[in-house]
């Protein structure tokens, strides 16, 4: 029963990470097609601004922006993933616990949370990827505010994302700290205990 139930785990997180990568995916083309419009928008207003060293700087500038917002998308998906991992080896001790007659209420409360918060913090990494901050083109004298605000922008998202991270990630570790109050828990492990106590190891990027 704890094998069919360990593999039943096993494969609910398996299919969850395959949609939010398809999710995800799905959602970057969505941002390339726009990116692509925006971007062709901008070197026509670019047209306007005579410095050419400001319009290669703006050009430059954009396509960071792009890359940037792609990379921490991706680390922040990979750091989730970790996070999943542990909350797996957490719920499998947790059902060994439970078989052996361990009170476990309060653990799977914990373990309820913490998906939760990990299915919000995917959700946020996902609308992310689709998401776009083109570079608005007015005069030359705005060419400065108009890359900052952009910057500011995806700044900003993704440090709200991050706290998401985070709070997935206290999630969990406060689910491994109930599971570890269960009395004689370490006489019944399954895994090391290094595997919940890595935890403390997980962080957010």
């Amino acid at each position: 029963t704890l094998e069919a139930k360990r593999a039943e785990v096993k494969e609910a997180v398996a299919v969850r990470r395959e949609e939010f990568k398809q999710k995800v995916t799905e959602r970057k083309e969505i941002a390339k097609t726009e990116i692509a419009e925006k971007r062709a928008q901008m070197k026509e207003r670019l047209q306007t601004i005579k410095d050419a060293r400001k319009k290669e700087a703006v050009e430059r500038v954009d396509a960071q922006l792009e890359k940037f917002n792609a990379k921490h998308v991706e680390n922040f998906g990979n750091t989730v993933n970790r996070i999943e991992e542990i909350m797996q080896k957490i719920i499998s001790r947790a059902d060994k616990a439970d078989a052996n007659g361990r009170e476990v209420a309060a653990v799977r409360s914990a373990i309820s949370a913490a998906q939760t918060t990990i299915a919000s913090a995917r959700e946020s990494i996902a609308t992310q990827a689709a998401k776009t901050y083109p570079i608005t083109i007015t005069t030359e004298d705005a060419l400065r505010s108009a890359v900052e605000a952009a910057r500011e922008a995806l700044r900003s998202d993704l440090t709200a994302i991050q706290e998401k991270v985070k709070v997935a990630h206290a999630a969990v570790r406060a689910a491994a700290t109930a599971l570890a109050g269960v009395p004689s828990i370490n006489n019944l492990e399954t895994e090391s205990s290094a595997d919940v106590s890595a935890t403390t190891s997980v962080t957010a990027q």
